[in-house]
């Protein structure tokens, strides 16, 4: 069936106020489905309809949601459902209403990588594939995370540099790592930018999970330490992001986590956080001054560091 005319303008329904209503035995993902076929519209085609109305949301996100594998909770996918509904002729609150109890824990309780219950075996899996499974013989003196976002607020790079010690004799490589918070329809890209050179590398797209080996100059003896410096150029399509979060695996003499904003698309507020032993400890949300912001612990880990901002 071919898709029909459209332009950026367009708010359907063109015959008046009518709206359609799937049947009432349908869940989320299975009305979802229904409203597409009925409409004749490709998953690129809704793609395309909601980035005009400036709420991108990626092609492999849609196919998880239509199939089931998961489903919107962040506020801006919730934002970006109502869109959908709008866009498929429903009337309102026909998919939000259809939707399954949250997958997310809540944020009390974050568990590392921020809420991903599913998260930890998927990572230890891919950690093995690269040959540096969990724990490493590593400690990390320090630690800096930069995330920068781009002018629509997308996460677009992420560099890490580590000062690392290590704990045994003849060390010859670490793994270095992003989870995302939805599937990716492409891939991330690792780039060693000092301390040693790219190894094998993981790239799960419908988990969010890529991972890489970074094998060091030369190997390392007990107590000898070195700096490594990796930059990632994350998958095009991630949707707008609210958070960023840094986990140390252990104590880390130092661990700083930086967000830096495109100045065409600031936030409203920041807030930093920690997660330690499950439990959220939050700072007062403040108003946005400048386009970076830092977050910096001494002597942290196990646990995670994070901030989060409201668009």
């Amino acid at each position: 069936m071919s898709e029909e005319r459209w332009t950026s303008g367009d708010r359907w329904p063109p015959m008046g106020d009518r709206r359609a209503v799937p049947p009432r035995d349908l869940d989320f993902s299975q009305a979802l489905s229904w409203a597409l076929e009925r409409r004749g519209w490709s998953l690129a085609g809704l793609r395309d309809r909601l980035a005009a109305r400036g709420t991108p949301v990626s092609v492999a996100t849609l196919s998880y949601w239509r199939s089931g594998r998961s489903q919107p909770e962040r506020a801006t996918s919730l934002d970006a459902l109502a869109e959908v509904e709008d866009l498929l002729a429903l009337r309102h609150g026909e998919l939000s209403d259809r939707l399954g109890p949250s997958r997310r824990v809540p944020p009390s309780r974050i568990p590392p990588f921020a809420g991903r219950v599913d998260v930890q075996p998927l990572l230890e899996a891919a950690l093995a594939d690269v040959g540096c499974p969990l724990p490493q013989p590593l400690t990390e003196e320090s630690v800096q995370h930069l995330l920068e976002l781009d002018a629509e607020g997308i996460p677009r790079t992420l560099a890490f540099r580590q000062v690392i010690r290590a704990m045994a004799d003849n060390v010859a490589a670490m793994p270095t790592m992003v989870v995302a918070q939805e599937p990716a329809g492409d891939d991330a890209t690792f780039h060693v930018v000092a301390g040693g050179h790219l190894g094998r590398e993981v790239h799960r797209r419908e988990d969010g999970i890529f991972v890489a080996e970074v094998v060091f100059d030369r190997p390392l003896e007990r107590g000898e330490t070195t700096i490594v410096e990796v930059r990632i150029d994350l998958p095009r399509d991630l949707s707008n992001d609210e958070f960023y979060e840094a986990y140390a695996v252990r104590r880390a003499g130092e661990v700083m986590v930086c967000v830096r904003f495109h100045p065409d698309r600031m936030p409203a507020t920041v807030q930093r956080y920690r997660v330690v032993d499950s439990v959220t400890i939050s700072e007062d949300e403040s108003p946005v001054r400048s386009t970076s912001h830092v977050y910096l612990a001494q002597d942290f880990g196990p646990g995670a560091l994070g901030i989060r901002w409201r668009w």
